[in-house]
């Protein structure tokens, strides 16, 4: 779909977040796949700048706020100089300013550990994996 857009080359950064992500409660026997975001996951806001870009408009469905995971982007991006604006589809007509609001932990040392401490690493270094059953020894597969 994307292809068939013919975007230029120049054209804005877009990203596609879940909203999901951080919702639900594992259970045994059953796929964890809640997982969040990190400042590092992102350009910084010198990158965005020197880009062209001066504001960012956060899209979400029901509320105008940024998840926790991601007002720690949102916020360096602000401070950085970045107009942060909210769009809720479920009403607004169109894009309004918005201060982020400093989240939990911010910018302290060991907050991506902390974060990580509660999710389900992969094989492959990222988030998602199968939550074993009560008792169940570790390193396995889970079927």
């Amino acid at each position: 779909m994307l292809r068939e857009m013919n975007l230029p080359a120049a054209a804005p950064p877009a990203f596609v977040l879940d909203s999901h992500r951080t919702e639900g409660q594992p259970a045994p026997k059953r796929f964890d796949n809640r997982w969040v975001v990190f400042p590092q996951d992102f350009p910084s806001a010198a990158r965005l700048v020197s880009g062209g870009l001066r504001r960012v408009c956060l899209v979400q469905h029901g509320r105008r706020e940024p998840r926790s995971d991601l007002a720690h982007v949102l916020l360096r991006w602000q401070q950085a100089g970045l107009e942060i604006l909210a769009l809720d589809l479920a009403g607004e007509a169109s894009p309004a300013p918005i201060a982020v609001a400093k989240p939990s932990r911010f910018r302290a040392l060991g907050y991506r550990a902390l974060v990580a401490l509660g999710l389900r690493k992969n094989s492959a270094g990222g988030f998602g994996a199968l939550v074993p059953s009560p008792g169940a020894g570790g390193g396995g597969v889970w079927a």
